[in-house]
């Protein structure tokens, strides 16, 4: 159980008696972000809470090793930003301090950190007010190349560039990008060889992915190839180069719309193995500097819809609600769709939606249309309500038919059905069918497929697995079940 507002309000008192504590403006897996009002320059807080991961005092030894381990997260964060003071393109630390929680001598490492930050848009704010163009991208390229410059003469590897962590500064120039987030980054001294998976799978490079060898030549690529991911992301509205590897080979689409000079910057970026990458940001910079982009053309015609997209994949649905919704009222391609998305995942999530007549039908409504449209996670997840509702019948139909369809969620629920069977659906358990859709569902990486795959596996010997599957079961582990969404969101 994280802290809540009114004792972060009173360890602030204490803190510093001069701040206010203002709006929610964030929360994530292990923190919450706060505006602090009245503060010059503008700044937020983000407070870190060692309890983040502990929902329940009974497994006390558990317990103590989980605050242990985010004591030495939050402390790396910080630590990382100290280090990092100097840089321009780095999110500008004003101030940090833990706070103990716990009464004097009791061993239990509760403790709280405290980080005030300069308050700043975000990228996916600036790119939706903003006319994005080719310019703006090579901007953003060569400001986070300077970041992770920065970040590699402190012998730092950042380990989670995204969307989601790179922000928009001004000076008396003008605006330019900053990176921010150094929860997972990493110190690279005592390099192995090997960097423990981190981050986010759809901008992770593969052989973090899957846990191989890097040569120390090329140990900070994996940060190129995010900055690479983030970017042709941005520009090709919404896809993942991680989705055009196959057996080690690139079947990655070019841009269209950019120059070819900045497309072959990305391409390169973004190659399956380290080695055909850039080594490093200061040599992928030298290729940026170079570059002369058009001024006038627009790239990003569908900034609400990655807005929206970005919001899903860090689990912030509210904001995903309010971006969709802004671009399918501007007849934004796509943003109908993650507009009933994430309608749908606030209704069973959020108390100001949940057990509202006029919400449940507003969803049932935009998840009809679509499904008639031909949009099988709609029919998914449209299916769901039917079996809340108590209405099988109508849940086996939808079910069975999206997952035909090849979604991956209906796969996962519709073959865990089929091998487990089901009360409500007597009749219905067809053990290979049911194993055959997990493994289809397991094939796209989707977590809890995975975890159904392995404990098949112990309890049935003689249950055939593909040997393609085998890295992935090996590698799971249970602590990334929180990026089970993703999966889904890929698909978008």
């Amino acid at each position: 159980m994280r802290i809540s507002r009114a004792k972060t309000e009173e360890l602030l008192k204490k803190y510093d008696p001069t701040l206010k504590l203002g709006e929610l403006i964030g929360d994530g897996g292990t923190s919450d972000v706060y505006d602090l009002p009245g503060t010059e320059p503008a700044q937020v807080l983000k407070v870190m809470d060692t309890n983040c991961l502990c929902d329940r005092d009974s497994d006390f030894p558990d317990y103590i090793e989980r605050r242990k381990r985010m004591r030495d997260y939050f402390s790396n964060e910080i630590w990382a930003m100290e280090q990092l003071r100097d840089c321009k393109y780095i999110v500008p630390l004003i101030k940090a301090k833990e706070i103990s929680m716990e009464p004097s001598g009791k061993n239990t490492f509760r403790a709280i950190f405290f980080v005030q930050m300069k308050k700043l848009e975000t990228l996916s704010e600036y790119l939706n007010r903003t006319e994005s163009t080719e310019k703006t991208m090579v901007q953003l390229a060569g400001d986070i190349c300077h970041a992770l410059t920065a970040c590699r003469e402190k012998s730092i590897l950042h380990r989670d560039v995204k969307p989601s962590n790179i922000f928009v500064a001004e000076d008396n120039k003008g605006s330019y990008f900053v990176l921010g987030d150094f929860g997972v980054s990493r110190r690279m001294r005592q390099y192995s060889g090997f960097v423990s998976i981190c981050g986010t799978p759809e901008f992770t490079a593969p052989e973090i992915i899957n846990h191989t060898y890097t040569p120390t030549e090329y140990m900070y690529s994996s940060d190129i190839y995010s900055l690479g991911s983030t970017l042709y992301y941005e520009m090709s509205g919404g896809r993942y180069p991680g989705l055009y590897f196959k057996d080690g080979k690139n079947y990655i689409e070019r841009i269209p719309g950019i120059s070819e000079g900045f497309s072959e910057i990305i391409l390169k970026s973004v190659q399956y193995f380290p080695k055909n990458r850039y080594r490093n940001s200061a040599e992928m910079y030298e290729k940026i500097e170079k570059l002369v982009p058009e001024k006038s053309r627009k790239i990003i015609s569908n900034p609400h819809f990655l807005g929206a997209k970005q919001a899903m994949l860090v689990g912030d649905y509210s904001l995903a609600l309010r971006y969709s919704g802004d671009g399918w009222r501007l007849g934004e391609k796509g943003c109908q769709r993650l507009y009933a998305y994430s309608l749908y995942h606030e209704y069973l999530h959020n108390p100001k939606y949940m057990n509202n007549p006029n919400v449940y039908e507003h969803v049932i409504e935009n998840l009809d249309v679509l499904t008639y449209e031909g949009d099988s996670i709609a029919q998914c997840l449209r299916a769901t309500i039917h079996q809340k509702d108590g209405e099988h019948q109508e849940f086996l139909k939808n079910i069975r038919e999206a997952a035909g369809d090849r979604c991956t969620l209906a796969q996962h629920l519709y073959g865990r059905i089929l091998y487990y069977g089901e009360n409500s659906l007597p009749g219905i358990r067809d053990r290979q069918k049911g194993l055959e859709m997990l493994i289809e569902s397991a094939k796209e990486n989707y977590l809890p497929s995975l975890r159904i795959l392995k404990r098949i596996m112990v309890k049935d010997p003689a249950a055939v697995i593909p040997a393609e599957l085998m890295p992935a079961l090996e590698l799971y582990n249970k602590k990334y079940d929180k990026e089970v969404k993703t999966s889904i969101i890929r698909c978008l």
